[in-house]
């Protein structure tokens, strides 16, 4: 299943890229934590929150483990 994220960057810039839904959410974290803006999700043509996403992919989500 492919899920566009679209994103804008702390320089202002607006991203829109298609991810599997467990990179979807793994990137969402990742964009999160580095102060980006994330625009929306977008899941079969509809916009999608993120527990939605979560629920896509659940049981099998496992969070990303923290950096060190």
């Amino acid at each position: 299943m492919a899920v566009f994220l679209s994103y804008r960057m702390q320089t202002g810039n607006a991203i829109s890229t298609c991810f599997t839904a467990r990179d979807a959410l793994a990137r969402h974290e990742a964009l999160t934590l580095a102060g980006a803006e994330v625009i929306s999700i977008c899941d079969d043509g509809r916009h999608i929150t993120l527990s939605e996403l979560r629920e896509q992919i659940l049981p099998s989500y496992i969070p990303p483990r923290p950096r060190p």
